[in-house]
């Protein structure tokens, strides 16, 4: 880029208002007077990691617990330029600085620049010591796998629908009458077809938050009583 400057300028402009953050405030001044053309062309370095991927250095340790493993991946529910592929490090001994691998992104254009403030890997942490004690199932005669829960989802969902449901949108005194299977309001159905199948949803949310605060309750309940 910097051999064809006058073809990449705004690229190169932009990498040089960004090269700072790479120093201490203390000597960014310092330096970039003294060799302002060697350090204005800074980005972050990555690494041919297959034919398919790269790495990045993430420039972050991790020392977990005993057992606790760091998964890092892209980020939840949000959109990015890159495609970060998940990787588990087993971070309570490995102490060495973490790396994040890509897909080799393909773009239109010549340069694809990715701002330095985006988000573009997460970290989360699980304990392997659990794998043991977790038990996974594949039901063949009964595809809601324990028919204890299904039956108690089913009954709880049921009554939902039965009650109705008011829910308050944005806006002052913002009232809409929604319907319980599906949640859309009665102004959207009368101007839209409802989703078809909306009466198979059952109130999801609320039927998930009930059950999950009655698991948590007596789980803790469990516990107090064996202390």
């Amino acid at each position: 880029m910097r051999e064809n400057s006058n073809k990449f300028k705004k690229e190169l402009k932009y990498i040089e208002q960004n090269a700072h953050i790479l120093f201490k405030k203390d000597i960014d001044q310092q330096i970039l007077s003294k060799h302002s053309r060697l350090f204005s062309d800074i980005v972050q370095p990555y690494n041919s990691f297959t034919d398919k991927h790269i790495s990045m250095r993430s420039g972050l340790w991790v020392h977990t617990p005993p057992g606790v493993n760091t998964i890092i991946g892209p980020p939840i529910n949000q959109k990015i330029k890159l495609s970060i592929m998940s990787g588990s490090i087993e971070t309570d001994w490995h102490h060495f600085e973490l790396f994040i691998v890509c897909e080799i992104p393909s773009f239109e254009e010549q340069v694809l620049i990715i701002n330095p403030n985006s988000i573009i890997a997460q970290m989360f942490f699980i304990n392997r010591l659990d794998y043991e004690q977790t038990e996974i199932r594949f039901s063949k005669d009964h595809p809601s796998a324990d028919p204890i829960y299904a039956k108690a989802w089913n009954d709880l969902g049921n009554q939902l629908v039965d009650k109705g449901k008011v829910i308050e949108r944005g806006g002052i005194s913002s009232v809409q009458i929604s319907c319980p299977h599906c949640f859309v309001s009665i102004t959207s159905a009368a101007e839209n077809a409802i989703p078809e199948g909306h009466i198979m949803r059952r109130a999801f949310n609320p039927a998930y938050k009930i059950l999950q605060k009655e698991y948590h309750t007596n789980y803790f309940k469990k516990d107090v009583i064996k202390s």
